[in-house]
């Protein structure tokens, strides 16, 4: 139990590192799917940071795929801005899967 609170503790730390220096890495870290972080911890983080499309994939990566539409919704509707957002045809293959 001692190993999982470490790496999720370490992993939580990494994801909010890479949110605040705007680093390139993050979608990749969250993509990769071995993350063991605090959801809802990093969630809040990335919508502060406002890392949009990173949160959307963070709630895909913690199966919630109803969040993660409605983010990339609301990026695609503008409510949300995100460069990192990878556009309509993402958005579409996300809802095809």
């Amino acid at each position: 139990m001692i190993c999982v609170t470490v790496f999720q503790e370490v992993d939580t730390a990494l994801l909010k590192l890479y949110a605040e220096v705007n680093a390139p890495e993050l979608e990749a870290f969250i993509a990769a799917g071995e993350i063991t972080v605090d959801v809802r911890d990093c969630c809040e983080w990335l919508e502060k940071s406002k890392c949009f499309h990173a949160l959307a994939l963070l709630h895909r990566h913690a199966q919630d795929h109803d969040k993660a539409l409605k983010v990339w919704a609301k990026i695609i509707k503008g409510e949300y801005e995100d460069d990192s957002f990878h556009g309509l045809e993402f958005f579409v293959e996300c809802l095809a899967k």
